[in-house]
């Protein structure tokens, strides 16, 4: 029952939508939910977690006291999709619910918000939690180890040690965790787990790239290698050759470049492209050759790719195809011919993009902003991305940033770090995965987490 009402508050589209009535006023909801019957005050609180209205903080609240779990784990839910910091308090109250349900929706909640706050909540909740039944308490150990590794703060760190011994069942979970902060001491216990591991863990081939464990190469491209010789393309073979090509890649490992030309001679899509984009993290001018062919590629998913890479890897001698490209009959190939030519920093190549710095596209300006600022004329670029950044709509302020963070400097950074505390859900969670990207960390939404990374690491990047 609670996880039939959990989707349908979900997937239900906001009741302030065109195609639906203007929502119910909040005193009449707040009236609905003092109501006896727990129908209704559960169809009230569907109505009030979508509510546009902040005041709402205020009656999500108290419902996490009503008498019905199902309508306390709603209201846990609906305060995490609102993302309000009011209710932190709330939340850390709801983890010692008697009822299962409301306490493991509240710890998924509290990820929405990965605040440093929660810490000291979190090390009780490790403490306790063994006093519920076995399967949740190992749910919530895991989801807690998670979470603690999205914060990020040095406070974290000792809890997640803690789980790290060989016979712990949370090593694999504390291990991530520690990765994802950047923490080294995760390396050996990550590389054990990957090499004595049956099942196929591409997750963490991964997480080893990320911390530059150049000691995983070799185990990974073995990885790799045995499924390539399966011959069995299924959906976890297709995942794990991809992630497994993505870490290979950011490892610069000798073998990958074979291994990557291997896959992209396979009949899939998904593969090539990942392999096509892997070959720019790979940084290896012998690459151009591969990737050359798919500029003609009749899919505009790999003619994408492939002028990305081409730019990437600096392939001055393709730029004639990508100006080409600026004809394509798909948007985003185009705009991704913008972003090539720019990376190919060639400024005879200005003139080109200037026509496209007035667009009627708004991504195409982007594109043609970001052209601008790599060939020298970076007061313009940065007045356009600035710009929409700063845009009311919210498909501009995602483009201007997405275009921005591939530019991986101190300014751009600072609009992502702006970015966090946008008013839109979809904004914030953009650049969370924007500067998670860029900076090879997996810090949490937090702004003040991320504040102290850029104070400890400003100077890594250029200006």
């Amino acid at each position: 029952m609670l996880r039939a009402l959990l989707v349908i508050v979900l997937l239900t589209p906001p009741v302030w939508s065109k195609s639906r009535p203007k929502p119910a006023s909040l005193a009449l909801l707040e009236k609905q939910l003092a109501d006896k019957d727990v129908k209704k005050r559960t169809q009230a609180l569907m109505q009030l977690v979508n509510h546009p209205s902040r005041a709402k903080i205020r009656l999500l609240i108290r419902a996490t006291t009503d008498s019905s779990h199902r309508v306390r784990a709603l209201a846990v839910l609906g305060l995490g999709i609102s993302g309000d910091p009011r209710a932190l308090g709330a939340l850390h109250t709801a983890l010692d619910d008697k009822d299962d349900s409301v306490a493991t929706t509240a710890l998924n909640s509290l990820a929405r918000f990965s605040s440093p706050k929660s810490v000291p909540v979190l090390a009780k909740l490790l403490r306790s939690v063994g006093t519920r039944p076995k399967r949740i308490s190992e749910y919530l150990t895991r989801m807690t180890l998670m979470l603690l590794g999205r914060i990020g703060t040095p406070e974290t760190k000792p809890l997640l040690v803690r789980y790290l011994r060989k016979d712990s069942p949370f090593r694999q979970a504390a291990a991530r965790s520690l990765a994802r902060i950047g923490d080294k001491r995760a390396i050996p216990h990550l590389l054990a787990i990957f090499v004595q591991a049956k099942a196929e863990h591409p997750e963490i081939a991964l997480d080893l790239a990320h911390l530059g464990a150049t000691q995983a190469g070799q185990a990974i491209a073995e990885r790799m290698k045995r499924v390539l010789d399966s011959k069995k393309l299924g959906r976890t073979q297709i995942r794990a050759l991809g992630q497994y090509m993505r870490a290979l890649a950011t490892l610069r490992n000798a073998r990958a470049l074979p291994l990557i030309e291997q896959t992209l001679r396979l009949d899939n899509r998904t593969l090539r492209v990942v392999g096509i984009y892997s070959l720019a993290d790979l940084s290896d001018p012998r690459a151009i050759r591969l990737v050359r062919p798919f500029l003609r590629s009749g899919d505009a998913m790999l003619r994408t790719a492939a002028a990305s890479t081409l730019g990437t890897l600096g392939s001055r001698a393709d730029a004639a195809a990508l100006i080409r490209l600026l004809r394509d009959t798909d948007l985003t190939v185009r705009g991704t011919a913008l972003v090539a030519l720019g990376d190919l920093g060639s400024a005879t190549l200005y003139p080109t993009i200037v026509p496209f710095l007035k667009s009627d596209q708004s991504i195409l300006r982007f594109c043609a902003a970001y052209a601008a600022i790599r060939l020298g004329h970076a007061d313009l670029g940065y007045a356009l991305l600035d710009k929409g950044t700063r845009s009311t709509d919210n498909v501009k302020r995602a483009q201007s940033l997405s275009i921005a963070s591939k530019l991986k400097n101190r300014r751009t950074i600072a609009m992502l770090i702006r970015a966090l505390t946008d008013r839109e859900n979809s904004i914030r969670a953009l650049a969370l995965r924007l500067l998670q990207r860029i900076s090879g960390t997996r810090l949490g939404p937090n702004p003040s987490g991320w504040n102290r990374w850029w104070s400890a690491n400003r100077s890594r990047y250029p200006g």
